[in-house]
């Protein structure tokens, strides 16, 4: 029996999970495995190159699995993270696993309420003479500890037209100045001078803009922004030109500022990148997590909250033996959040019932990977807090549905 899982739009490619609880015809016959593939349904002409990585993920969201090498054979003890390389051509559309897991590994560990959860990472190199704009690209990165989050960097891959922007920067066709600096955030004051161009803020950074509007045109008056350090503004006007990111050292060390800053101008592809670094890797610790959840909150940063909120889940005790943690009780709220981490936790790790929407979608439990993704499908804004991401795609759910229904 097959299952076709899910079908949806990603690279503007069409995917599908394929599902056979009682294995392929290629599976082994001696033990009931479940084989799982990941076809890709856009396949006509052309061919599609792919990494990608899969696992199933158990109720708690934890796991202590570690990646191995792409394999047919199954690991015993529990379904294993795989990796694998993936190229589609014509007549060859689905590749996976014949031998994924045994199903009674699945049904006993893995099941929760009836439902089975399958995660796809998918990384597409595209064939740069054929795709003449910007790819958004998905990356999934691995959090130490224990616990997996899904970080949605929303960079861009670019082509030459990126280089050719940032020329724009140097060259003398700038319409606007803009003086920068000797405010409390620059860490010196002196000024420095920023050459733009109307057109181009009008069309990428509103909030500059709206700065720009007061000036009359063919003003020799610069605009004056003095409370931005000079190096965090020339990161903002090389992501409005081109989207540019800084280095991965530079954007780990700058994080929370370009997060502010970013903030500030509506850079949300920036803020992201930054938040990325830090609910990435090393950066939440028994000491920071407290303080990290704070800031994110404050700044609206859905993702790095998530993820502290996971790590306090996974090490309450130590967090709350912090001295930061004294910073929590001031804050109900952030308290409240914490609080119910740890009892979803708990429920799910004894798979009590949830309750979903009338619509059959809990879009309170989404992940926010998966609500920025399904945001962005729809090309509706991926920015704010997570419950600003639910709303926002509950309505232009119910909205399309509404739609649909009439016509």
């Amino acid at each position: 029996h097959k299952l076709e899982l899910l079908r949806d739009s990603c690279f503007r490619l069409d995917w599908q999970i394929q599902l056979f609880p009682g294995g392929d015809r290629t599976s082994k016959e001696d033990q009931k495995y479940v084989s799982i593939y990941l076809a890709c349904l856009s396949v006509k002409g052309f061919e599609v190159n792919a990494s990608a990585n899969l696992r199933v993920v158990p109720p708690t969201m934890q796991t202590q699995n570690l990646f191995v090498p792409a394999s047919t054979t199954c690991i015993d003890s529990g379904p294993p993270v795989l990796s694998m390389k993936l190229s589609w051509k014509d007549g060859a559309n689905s590749w996976g696993f014949d031998n994924y897991a045994l199903r009674s590994c699945l049904i006993d560990k893995y099941l929760l309420e009836g439902n089975l959860t399958i995660e796809f990472s998918v990384q597409v190199v595209l064939d740069m003479d054929c795709w003449t704009q910007p790819t958004w690209m998905t990356r999934a990165r691995r959090v130490e500890g224990q616990l997996n989050a899904c970080i949605v960097a929303m960079t861009q891959r670019y082509f030459p037209l990126k280089q050719d922007m940032l020329k724009l920067l140097d060259n003398n066709t700038a319409d606007v100045t803009i003086e920068v600096g000797g405010g409390s955030e620059a860490e010196s004051g002196e000024m420095q001078t920023f050459l733009a161009h109307r057109l181009i803020l009008s069309a990428r950074c509103p909030a500059l803009n709206a700065l720009v509007k007061d000036q009359n045109e063919g003003s020799s008056c610069p605009i004056c922004i003095d409370d931005v350090n000079p190096n965090l503004f020339r990161i903002i006007l090389r992501y409005i030109y081109g989207g540019g990111i800084p280095a991965k050292g530079a954007l780990k060390k700058e994080a929370r500022a370009i997060i502010r800053a970013a903030n500030r101008f509506g850079c949300t592809g920036l803020k992201h990148a930054a938040e990325a670094e830090l609910a990435s890797n090393n950066c939440i610790k028994t000491e920071n997590a407290v303080e990290l959840i704070l800031f994110a909150d404050k700044n609206n940063c859905a993702l790095l909250k998530e993820t502290v909120l996971d790590y306090f889940v996974a090490n309450a005790e130590s967090v709350m033996a912090s001295t930061g943690y004294e910073l929590v009780k001031q804050s109900p709220t952030i308290m409240g959040e914490m609080m119910a981490a740890m009892a979803a936790s708990a429920a799910a790790s004894k798979k009590r019932p949830v309750t979903p929407g009338s619509d059959g979608k809990d879009y309170k439990r989404m992940r926010v990977a998966t609500l920025r993704n399904k945001l962005y499908t729809k090309g509706l804004d991926v920015d704010g807090s997570k419950e600003m991401l639910a709303d926002r795609l509950q309505t232009a759910e119910t909205e399309s549905e509404a739609a649909e229904t009439l016509s």
